[in-house]
């Protein structure tokens, strides 16, 4: 289990990523305790394809005619340099 959001105190919720194959160990042994849980996806890597593409470096640049680079420093003029 790979906790994503850790418990910090009782009765809270937490979030935790299980490999396809450890799924269904861990829904049983949780519904044998009692705890409630549900799925929020059984495909992690389309939700990350689906985010790369959402978050394309290009996407919030329509309208410059060159690509800006946000891995290198850039003077503040050329920050603010008009979309």
């Amino acid at each position: 289990i790979d906790f994503w959001k850790e418990p910090t105190r009782e009765m809270q919720n937490v979030t935790v990523h299980v490999p396809p194959e450890g799924a269904s160990k861990l829904e049983g042994v949780l519904r044998d305790i009692g705890l409630k849980f549900y799925t929020i996806t059984d495909d992690l890597e389309e939700w990350i394809e689906r985010e790369r593409e959402d978050n394309y470096p290009g996407s919030h640049l329509q309208g410059r005619t060159t690509g800006f680079a946000f891995d290198v420093y850039h003077p503040l003029d050329e920050v603010r340099m008009p979309i």
